[in-house]
């Protein structure tokens, strides 16, 4: 009969609590939706038109809209102990990538080619299961976003990246406002504009010197980085800057540091 190979796996949810956070369960605490699954948002949608968007506030969100402002989500900062995952995430591999998921079933289970004799072909089915993801948060996630946010007026500003096999460029695409953050300078926000030019967009947003400077940064030193930000096409900056109100000689000012 030959030899085998048994492999046991299981899916749970990461508990991942708030932007970035650690993969831990915590009682009573809000947790990080499904990326990749229109439920993930559907939660989201639920909670808002049950506990927020009521008449009142509606009417208030509609009036704002027409300023031209925008729902934003920070970049994806997903914390883990193993690979992504959502409940069709096998039949939605099977349909995007034309490969049946019985044979691949163990590279799928470990979303890493340095563990088989074929490292070729398992290194195929890892780039697949990356970009069956990547479709997946730009179908479920990003996209109906947009379309909720439409419906009182607001349009979608996100930092929609970075995830192993996503496109740049394809997810910046599925938002209204992409924006880019320090850690997509160079190819990543030329990425971003490309998204913001083919779909006739008019704005690329920018989170501003978000690694690159601090209270201590010289102005000349923030000019330097906005003025490279602008030469890459961004036209909205938000900056992330910040300033203390009295010269920083002045040990009054410790500890107070205010926005600018």
């Amino acid at each position: 009969m030959g030899d085998y190979v048994l492999f046991g796996t299981y899916h749970r949810s990461t508990g991942q609590v708030m932007s970035g956070g650690a993969a831990v369960t915590i009682y009573n605490r809000s947790y990080v939706t499904d990326y990749f699954s229109a439920a993930g948002v559907r939660a989201v949608f639920d909670f808002w038109d049950e506990h927020i968007l009521d008449k009142e506030m509606l009417k208030l969100l509609k009036q704002n809209g027409k300023l031209g402002t925008s729902i934003f989500e920070d970049s994806i900062e997903i914390s883990r102990s193993g690979p992504l995952w959502t409940p069709d995430l096998l039949r939605e591999f099977s349909r995007t990538s034309g490969s049946g998921t019985a044979r691949y079933a163990p590279v799928l289970a470990l979303a890493d080619a340095d563990r088989f004799d074929d490292g070729d072909l398992a290194a195929r089915i890892v780039e697949d299961y990356n970009l069956t993801l990547g479709a997946l948060y730009e179908d479920r996630h990003a996209a109906r976003i947009s379309d909720w946010a439409a419906a009182f007026g607001y349009t979608y500003r996100a930092q929609a990246y970075r995830l192993p096999g996503l496109d740049f460029a394809g997810a910046a695409a599925a938002v209204d406002i992409p924006e880019g953050d320090n850690s997509t300078s160079g190819d990543g926000l030329r990425n971003l504009a490309a998204a913001v030019n083919l779909t006739g967009g008019k704005l690329l947003s920018m989170e501003t010197t978000t690694f690159a400077a601090d209270m201590h940064s010289t102005w000349k030193h923030i000019a330097k980085e906005v003025n490279g930000d602008l030469s890459h096409g961004v036209n909205r900056s938000i900056s992330m800057v910040r300033r203390s109100p009295v010269p920083s000689t002045d040990t009054r000012a410790s500890g107070r540091a205010g926005t600018s």
